[in-house]
């Protein structure tokens, strides 16, 4: 018999006990087998578990971050091949150099493991060198995936950041139709994130199917426009070395500043990376703004300009 938990969000033998107890196998929810544990003795010598496992998180494995501060979420929102995870995978490589965002310092990470999945592809290995990391699949059980990495500023304070690592097919989805089965992801998302993260990738809007691509992220602009309320956005232009006509950009930041209003924007580069150091320090760039952007100020309400309430109505 296959030995489960029957508590929901309980991953034990992967993750500790959610319930407390150093033996998994002790918890009266554990569904106990042929090699039942007796006399409440362990049977691996008294070993205890982590409340984590080094992978990405799920949803589930934040109760354990938000029980000790209140984690940023950003959510990094692009199609597929929009270059999300390459973006991710190189901050992590940023940091392991000692490259930090200006101000900040590394002071830990519960999801190495997941960073080094996503980051491996591009170190250089044994007679194959760096490559770009494989396309997210929409396959991954404990999703949304998100990555943590906790940083101090220079007064000692700790922020600890998830950013999302989700397919882009979930994005895709949510934009044609926000209450689609298969964007459950993407809707936790744009209801819990603290700031969201526009990926634009520059190659599609210069090739043959930049039509199609400049709809995509128009219906994603609009999409995310209406669950931001007042939390900050960023534009991030992937893949920047790439030629993109003048009338495609102006039209794109058009209508972006139609949906988002004033917002920061980023260009980054991969293929520049070793030769250009300010490319290093846009990624940095970044990663300091998901640090510390914050909730923009509500809009001040005008007096109302008559004593009619009828007439003063908004």
């Amino acid at each position: 018999m296959t030995k489960t938990c029957q508590r929901k969000h309980c991953y034990a033998p992967d993750n500790s006990c959610l319930m407390g107890e150093d033996d998994y196998r002790l918890c009266k929810y554990w569904a106990q087998g042929e090699n039942q544990v007796e006399d409440g003795k362990t049977q691996d010598g008294g070993s205890i578990l982590l409340p984590w496992s080094g992978g990405a998180f799920g949803v589930a494995d934040l109760s354990y971050l938000a029980s000790q501060t209140h984690p940023r979420v950003v959510a990094l929102i692009g199609p597929l091949n929009s270059g999300k995870t390459t973006l991710l995978a190189t901050m992590f490589l940023l940091l392991l150099r000692g490259k930090m965002p200006p101000g900040f310092g590394l002071a830990r990470s519960l999801t190495l493991g997941g960073w080094e999945t996503v980051a491996h592809w591009m170190k250089w290995k044994s007679g194959q060198g760096p490559q770009f990391p494989e396309h997210t699949t929409s396959r991954e059980q404990r999703v949304p995936g998100l990555l943590h990495v906790g940083m101090r500023d220079d007064s000692g304070g700790l922020t600890d950041l998830a950013v999302s690592d989700a397919p882009g097919e979930w994005f895709r989805r949510w934009a044609v139709d926000e209450t689609a089965a298969d964007a459950a992801g993407a809707r936790w998302l744009a209801a819990n994130a603290d700031a969201f993260v526009l990926v634009v990738d520059s190659e599609a809007l210069s090739g043959e199917d930049r039509g199609p691509a400049q709809v995509t992220y128009e219906l994603l602009a609009e999409r995310i426009a209406s669950h931001v309320n007042y939390r900050p956005v960023r534009i991030v232009w992937t893949k920047s070395d790439i030629t993109i006509t003048t009338q495609m950009v102006s039209r794109m930041n058009d209508r972006f500043s139609a949906v988002f209003g004033s917002c920061e924007t980023s260009h980054i580069t991969v293929n520049k990376l070793g030769d250009l150091p300010h490319e290093q320090d846009a990624f940095l760039n970044l990663l300091g703004w998901m640090l510390t952007a914050s909730t923009e100020a509500k809009p001040n309400v005008p007096a109302p300009v008559s004593a009619d309430y009828f007439l003063a109505f908004r």
